[in-house]
């Protein structure tokens, strides 16, 4: 048996060891606490700042792209704008060209008028100096208007009437349709309308169009010999040459001053 003093002393340095030992540990798990709770601190004010700067981004890129949308809109708007000016100005220009043009047939030129509800014009200075197709479709261009295009046999008609009446009937004139630079028999009025081959204004007696697809090209004119029909002829042949008809664009009939008989 250890004597008594052993005993107590024992106690007593073993209980105030165990005390320093468990209050080391309680020191120890405080500091570690008090660091992780820094460190916890910090992240959250390193989470702030990361949320902080996000949101700024965030709202630097919505500012970016609603600046971009404002101006993509003042774009498109400034293009409409510069259409709609472009298309002034174009229409501006159309219309002073188209006034020029429609003066230039009003100048004096030495033309007598035929009536046809359309206006025709027949250049009686040249009366005595026939064309080729060509010739013709020039003259009349250069006199800002086309060979005469009617559109239906009472056109026709009309126009074979007058030009019967005041020239005779062994005459022969040119009109603006023919397959120039087309399918050989597709013919065409100037303005691009079809002008087919089992239309009714052709002279169909003599089975007209029947000269096309033999290596030239054919234009269509109206021979007063044959009544008011068509036939299609050799467009350059001089030996054909024929007297012509020049038809008013419509959009000058208010700028026109001379009487039509």
């Amino acid at each position: 048996m250890r004597p008594l003093w052993l005993l107590m002393s024992t106690l007593l340095f073993g209980t105030a060891t165990a005390t320093n030992d468990t209050d080391d540990a309680s020191s120890f798990e405080q500091d570690v606490r008090n660091q992780l709770n820094e460190i916890l601190w910090k992240v959250d004010e390193l989470r702030k700042k990361a949320n902080d700067n996000r949101n700024d981004a965030s709202d630097k890129f919505d500012s970016m792209m609603s600046a971009l949308r404002a101006l993509k809109r003042d774009i498109n708007d400034t293009w409409i704008e510069a259409r709609k000016t472009n298309e002034v100005v174009q229409n501006m220009d159309k219309v002073a060209k188209q006034k020029s043009s429609c003066e230039a047939i009003n100048s004096g030129l030495p033309l007598t008028t035929v009536s046809n509800r359309i206006k025709y014009y027949i250049p009686a200075l040249l009366m005595k100096h026939r064309l080729t197709w060509y010739q013709a479709r020039d003259f009349c261009a250069n006199n800002s208007m086309y060979l005469a295009s009617p559109r239906n046999q009472h056109e026709l008609n009309r126009l074979y009437d007058k030009i019967k009446d005041r020239y005779g009937t062994n005459t022969h004139w040119w009109l603006s349709a023919s397959d120039v630079n087309q399918t050989a028999g597709d013919f065409k009025w100037h303005n691009g309308r079809a002008f087919h081959q089992d239309n009714s204004m052709w002279y169909n007696d003599a089975n007209e169009p029947n000269s096309f697809g033999k290596g030239h090209e054919a234009c269509v004119n109206l021979a007063t010999s044959v009544r008011a029909k068509l036939n299609d002829d050799d467009c350059a042949d001089s030996k054909k040459d024929h007297y012509f008809v020049c038809e008013v664009p419509e959009e000058c009939y208010g700028s026109i001053e001379q009487e039509v008989d």
